[in-house]
């Protein structure tokens, strides 16, 4: 029997311009999925064809590094650098002085702190030049509150400037946080027996030291606070814009608690699936580590910006 290819490749004179559109159809489709992947965090305005979303992909992905360079020189207290790098319109309407005492005010949070990208909003776009409103986290090691820098930058041709600079402390809800979902998702799966699906959830590192036999070998060893148990999140510590450690509270039925580490990481910085790196299960009283949370309340800042403007 031979094998007769897809109809949609079979051409003939009547269909070859179909054909195209049809082969031209599934390239933008694959496109829109890889950037959709890169960009599940944030929102982008849809453009009409395969080159323009490439574009506008390239263009927010610089927009981000600019954003993330510029939060780095605030963060490490170089005010005239970052200055420098805003436009007209905001210097007129801030002054430098001003700028920085805005600054102070957030140190504590700024200082030793990574900033990760929290979400990316498009508010303008083409031949005027693009805008975004890009949102920065910065979290204290367990701490239920962030402070979220909240940022305008616009490019005009090749240069890319801060048009607008909010800063607002928030509530924050760590369960919700990517990599506690992953850990979450994880923990359910284990749960559920569901092994095999779990193992995949392991980053390729992980995955080549070890097999799904050691895997479960290493899950009916630590049975008791894996197995069968809840799992409350305690503290996500972000190491870096691709890397971070959670940190969860897990009781089981007979009262068997522990402190479970996990390190995280994702494959390239602010794309959306965080994988398993490593799991240190600590049954309690082998470890000094405490699981509440004692970090001192501070009074909840709102200013102006809205992350869903």
């Amino acid at each position: 029997m031979a094998f007769e290819p897809p109809s949609d490749f079979v051409t003939d004179s009547g269909s070859s311009k179909k054909t195209i559109w049809k082969v031209l159809g599934v390239g933008c489709l694959l496109i829109l999925l890889i950037i959709g992947g890169f960009f599940a965090a944030g929102t982008f305005k849809m453009v009409s064809c395969c080159s323009d979303i490439s574009d506008a992909a390239k263009s927010t992905m610089a927009g981000q590094e600019f954003g993330k360079a510029w939060v780095s020189e605030v963060a490490g207290g170089n005010i005239d650098s970052a200055f420098s790098q805003t436009t007209p319109s905001f210097q007129e309407g801030m002054s430098k002085e001003s700028f920085a005492s805005k600054v102070k005010e957030h140190e504590s949070w700024l200082a030793n702190n990574v900033a990760r990208v929290r979400d990316t909003n498009v508010l303008s776009q083409g031949d005027a030049g693009w805008k975004w409103r890009i949102f920065y986290q910065f979290s204290k090691p367990g701490s239920e509150q962030m402070l979220v820098l909240i940022l305008d930058v616009v490019q005009v041709e090749e240069k890319f400037l801060v048009d607008a600079v909010d800063f607002d402390v928030r509530e924050r809800l760590m369960s919700a946080e990517p990599p506690a979902q992953a850990v979450l998702d994880f923990h359910d799966l284990i749960q559920g027996a569901e092994y095999e699906v779990a193992f995949g959830r392991l980053s390729d590192g992980f995955k080549s030291s070890t097999n799904q036999d050691a895997f479960r070998k290493f899950l009916d060893a630590e049975g008791a606070v894996l197995k069968g148990s809840t799992l409350e999140i305690k503290d996500v510590i972000y190491n870096a814009q691709d890397s971070a450690t959670v940190m969860a509270f897990a009781e089981n039925k007979s009262g068997a608690k522990a402190i479970v580490q996990y390190e995280l990481s994702t494959p390239m910085p602010n794309f959306p699936t965080w994988q398993i790196d490593t799991i240190s299960p600590m049954l309690q009283g082998e470890s000094e580590i405490e699981v509440e949370n004692d970090a001192p309340e501070t009074e909840v800042e709102s200013e102006s910006a809205s992350e869903n403007e």
